[in-house]
């Protein structure tokens, strides 16, 4: 089994509720922040809600409609229902774009994720076959 595949299985049994007060998302806008347009952003300022319910559709955030700070990190947000549904369950889409990103590879870099995957050889076992044969060890003569 493969690194991905476990850190998957840890994904998938892990909890997707929180219960420290520290670990409650919390709104910030531009009103109560200051320095607020100069926040870094996870994802890039992509919307994770997007990327998870719509199978990777990168669109960006728009940080106007405020920001869900979670775990250290401010993620933004195409619409407010996006915003709604991502401060409801954030492990439930962070763990999702975790996912997804296993699957759509480019998403990794894309998002910014790098750190969630230290294990770069592991992606091209866990794609093996997919991007077509391995000419490396054995050129064939095209005609």
């Amino acid at each position: 089994t493969s690194n991905l595949s476990k850190r998957y299985n840890e994904l998938e049994k892990s909890s997707l509720k929180y219960s420290r007060e520290e670990e409650s998302p919390v709104l910030i806008t531009a009103d109560d922040t200051p320095n607020f347009m100069h926040i870094p952003l996870a994802y890039q300022g992509y919307c994770s809600w997007n990327v998870v319910c719509n199978s990777g559709l990168v669109i960006p955030g728009d940080p106007s409609l405020g920001l869900v700070h979670f775990r250290g990190k401010n993620y933004a947000f195409a619409s407010s229902k996006a915003m709604d549904s991502f401060y409801e369950t954030p492990l439930l889409f962070l763990q999702s774009v975790e996912k997804l990103a296993m699957q759509k590879t480019s998403l990794i870099y894309l998002l910014n994720i790098q750190h969630c995957f230290p294990q770069v050889g592991d992606l091209l076992t866990f794609h093996e076959g997919r991007w077509g044969p391995d000419f490396s060890e054995n050129p064939q003569k095209v005609s």
